[in-house]
Formats: C-alpha cells, sequence, structure tokens
C-alpha cells in the first residue's frame, strides 16, 4: 500500500481532555473543553467555559479529509472562534499527538495556527507551529484593536489550525486533545523598575558640590518614570512592549546615577602647597636685602 498517496480521514475528530477548567493565575486565562466535531463543522458542546470569558465558542470543519505528505495545504484544517478576555491580548495553544488506536501522528511539527487579528502570526507564512506535544506553544499576539463581535462580551476572534499528514502515516479516523491560554503581559519587572528609579529620584540632591546630581537630570529621569507608568496602566499590546518600556526607563536610570558633579581637581593645588611648604621648611631669609625674601 502506498501511504503517501492514502486519504486520512477525520470526520469523528473528538477532542478529550482529562479536564475541564477555567483558571485564573496573574491574569492569565486557561481553556480546555471536550468536544465532538463531524465532518461539515457541526459543533457540539460536551462541555464548556464561561465564554464571557475565555472560550472555544465554535469550531467550524474547513477540510476533514487529508492526504499523506501533502504538507499543510493537503492536510486537516479548522476554524476555531475564540472569546479572550479584553485585557489578555497574548494567546498560546497546545495539542497533544493524534492517535487511531495503535497509531500516532506526532503533533510537534505537523500543527499550526494563524489569525488575521493577530499581529505575528496572521497567514500561513507567519503561522506559529507546534513543536512539542502536550506543551504551550510560542506567544501569538493579539491586535487590541480588533474584534469581531464588538456587542459580545470579550475580544472575539477566529484562529485557523492546520495539520498535515506526514508520509507513512496509516489511514482512519485520529483524536487528540487542546488547549488555549491567554494571557495578559507580565508588568512585574516593569513595576519594580519604576519603583527602584522612583527611590532614586526623590533621594537625590542637585546642584553644583561634588557627589551632587547634575541640574536637570532629575526632571529627565522623572519623565522616562511618567513614559513608563503610562506604558503599565494603558494595557501594553504585547509582553514585547512591556519589556521595551522597562529597558527604555532603566537606561534612563544608569544615564542619571552617573549624571553626578564630580570632585573638584586638585592635584595643582597639592603641588603649589608642597611648593610652599618646602619653602617654609627650608627656612628662607627674610630682610631688605636683594634675593632674600620678604619680611
Amino acid at each position: 500500500m502506498n501511504h503517501q498517496n492514502k486519504t486520512i480521514k477525520a470526520n469523528s475528530l473528538s477532542l478529550l481532555v482529562r479536564n475541564n477548567f477555567l483558571q485564573f493565575l496573574k491574569r492569565t486565562s486557561v481553556f480546555v473543553t471536550a468536544i465532538t466535531l463531524i465532518a461539515g463543522g457541526f459543533f457540539v458542546p460536551v462541555a464548556s467555559a464561561a465564554t464571557s470569558v475565555l472560550g472555544v465558542t465554535q469550531i467550524s470543519a474547513v477540510s476533514t479529509f487529508a492526504q499523506a505528505g501533502g504538507d499543510f495545504a493537503g492536510g486537516w484544517k479548522w476554524v476555531f472562534s475564540i472569546t479572550v478576555p479584553d485585557n489578555e491580548p497574548i494567546l498560546t495553544m497546545k495539542f497533544a499527538d493524534w492517535t487511531n488506536g495503535s497509531n500516532t501522528i506526532l503533533a510537534g511539527s505537523n500543527i499550526r495556527f494563524y489569525s488575521a487579528q493577530s499581529s505575528n502570526a496572521s497567514a500561513p507564512a507567519s503561522a506559529i507551529t507546534i513543536t512539542t506535544a502536550g506543551t504551550y506553544s510560542s506567544v501569538m499576539n493579539l491586535n487590541l484593536g480588533t474584534d469581531l463581535d464588538a456587542v459580545a462580551p470579550g475580544r472575539q476572534i477566529q484562529v485557523t489550525v492546520e495539520a498535515r499528514i506526514p508520509v507513512g502515516s496509516a489511514g482512519g479516523s485520529y483524536s487528540t486533545s487542546y488547549g488555549v491560554n491567554s494571557v495578559a503581559p507580565d508588568i512585574t519587572a516593569l513595576i519594580t523598575s519604576i519603583s527602584t528609579s522612583q527611590t532614586a529620584h526623590d533621594a537625590a540632591v542637585e546642584g553644583t558640590v561634588p557627589s551632587n546630581h547634575v541640574v536637570g537630570s532629575k526632571a529627565t529621569l522623572q519623565s522616562a518614570i511618567d513614559t513608563a507608568t503610562t506604558a503599565q496602566n494603558t494595557s501594553p499590546t504585547t509582553q514585547s512592549d512591556v519589556d521595551a518600556a522597562k529597558s527604555t526607563l532603566d537606561t534612563a536610570l544608569t544615564t542619571f546615577n552617573l549624571a553626578v558633579v564630580p570632585a573638584s581637581d586638585v592635584s595643582l593645588l597639592i603641588v603649589a602647597k608642597a611648593s610652599a611648604q618646602g619653602l617654609i621648611d627650608a627656612n628662607a631669609t627674610e630682610s631688605t636685602t636683594p634675593g632674600d625674601h620678604v619680611v
């Protein structure tokens, strides 16, 4: 049998998981559910989570037949309709290996996903590929300004999931499990940098005396602190935005710490003092005679 040309049917794709739960931890939502997907896109929920927070509201089948060795273009394809919390613009997904009895199709390198509502994975060319079964993927950044249904609670997006079938895979119906995770950018480090910078600013004294900070340096640092605080309070789109805001503030603090009035250079004064002391110690003659020191 030539498995490269064998059609693999997925018209009874069961996505099963051990638990159905919605978890909140550090502004992170995790949604896992069990569904049965039948060819043609008919969606039958077995268990679900509150879609006003994070949830998969529908899975539509685009292609449920695949050719082994046909890459993603010849593989399975679905569209996941997902509700994501408004303040959690970072999305990841995970999938288990596909199984059919004793037959297995690895999830790693064979499943990818993308969304038109993403800023970094909006099309097949920039799709995020699952690298390891059961492990959440690299992040998909969502555009804050995009929502497919502005009336419904949360942000409504659609994620296209594609699976390719490696050469040599056995024919049959396969099942897998999936997880969806959304999270807000982690601003913990940024908050620490803001606090450290503000403390340094408040303790500093500007002036012209050595060890004083250069006049005007405090205002420059405060401006950088205010900019970072704005980034903290305005729901940054990506973790990169947060990291960039922290890096900019850290650079400003480093510059501020170097903006200190240096100690005066008294080396010449020391030399002159030593010379004068030498004359005194030599008991130079004072008199009215030319060549002597003035009385």
